[in-house]
């Protein structure tokens, strides 16, 4: 069986007292009082789902002790009913002013008062519920924009990560939504050889780096109580200042540092693949130079050699016709061996002329290398 709830009648009449308690009882634990001094302390103590008083009262008056209520930050919102032989409107005015829910005129009806009472309750109960339901709507539409907002640095972390195309611009990104957030943090990046650290400053002091360095050998997520690091990859970011009192947005937080981790992650590796191209480009360079380099001995080399075969073909044909005077051979033979030196001269040349189709090839790598730079 429920709990009856409480009500407190403050009434300094005894029969007025007993007609009240005669129609409530049965349905209301009622506590009484004669004077409006004890009202708030009895609202403290007993905390009646309503108050029942009279307007006419030793002491302070129903108002007053209406006033003094509404004043009290823990029972002030307490709902008040006045009772009250007085029913001219200056008297129903002043009770609302005092901050009273209704007003209930003397003599009345005890059927009409357990009415009254039940009807006014019940309108404080959806008057309350509906309020509840408007804190509650109006709690979730500001978690909803806070999440929103929160989700929108992610988003904006990862568009700006993708104009990033070296770690220290990277680690910037990183920090930025750190801040957003309203984080202090401190980052390390690292592909290969080459490492960054940052911090919300610029430079990480010796001891940021000494725990950026050890956390990076750890965990994907590790929680020091406000502090919480996050590993991804070659990533890793220690925020320093965790809203451990807050665990709603604490875990909102650690799942949106999670996705702005891993999408720099993400953003890392194409950056080294990129580094690795450019280091790939810079060794192209210096070997198509060389290239243009040795092509270009070889071409000299070429046409020299070409020239001195000449100058030393020409010298040994004109050796061998100043030789026929002393040899004494007959014309056949003269021209026998002029012959056959003829043809080799004439077979030495046409190799080189052959050679001009090397010069040719070596005009067109030189082309194609042009093209490649």
């Amino acid at each position: 069986m429920s709990e009856l709830q409480t009500i407190l009648i403050v009434e300094d009449d005894p029969v007025q007292r007993l007609l009240i308690v005669d129609a409530l009882s049965l349905c209301y634990r009622l506590v009484e009082t004669a004077d409006g001094e004890s009202v708030t302390e009895l609202v403290i103590a007993e905390k009646p789902c309503l108050v029942l008083m009279d307007i006419r009262l030793p002491g302070i008056d129903g108002y007053e002790a209406c006033r003094q209520l509404r004043d009290d930050l823990d029972v002030g919102e307490t709902p008040v009913l006045f009772l009250s032989a007085e029913i001219n409107l200056p008297d129903r005015l002043a009770a609302y002013a005092a901050g009273g829910e209704d007003f209930i005129p003397k003599p009345f009806d005890p059927i009409e008062l357990l009415a009254k009472v039940n009807i006014t309750l019940a309108k404080i109960n959806e008057r309350q519920r509906l309020a509840g339901n408007a804190r509650e709507a109006f709690q979730t539409a500001m978690l909803a924009m806070s999440s929103s907002s929160e989700l929108g640095v992610v988003i904006q972390s990862l568009r700006s990560s993708f104009n990033c195309h070296d770690l220290v611009a990277l680690a910037d990104v990183l920090l930025g939504a750190c801040r957003d957030y309203g984080l202090d943090a401190c980052v390390r990046l690292q592909t290969g050889s080459t490492v960054v650290t940052r911090n919300m400053d610029g430079e990480t002091t010796a001891n940021e780096n000494g725990a950026l360095k050890l956390l990076s050998c750890g965990d994907r997520i590790v929680s020091l109580g406000r502090q919480s690091a996050y590993n991804y990859g070659g990533v890793t970011v220690l925020i320093k200042d965790m809203p451990v009192a807050d665990p709603e947005r604490m875990g909102r937080l650690r799942d949106n540092l999670a996705l702005v981790a891993e999408g720099c992650e993400a953003r890392l590796h194409a950056i080294a693949v990129e580094m690795t191209n450019e280091l790939q480009k810079t060794e192209l360079d210096r070997l198509i130079t060389t290239s243009f380099d040795i092509l270009a001995k070889i071409n000299v080399r070429h046409s020299r050699q070409r020239l001195e075969a000449q100058s030393v073909l020409t010298e040994l044909m004109n050796k061998v016709e100043d030789e026929f005077l002393r040899l004494g051979l007959t014309d056949s033979q003269e021209a026998a061996v002029a012959g056959m030196v003829r043809n080799a001269t004439y077979h030495v040349f046409e190799l080189f002329d052959e050679g001009l189709d090397v010069e040719n090839h070596i005009a067109e790598i030189r082309s194609g290398l042009d093209r490649l730079t």
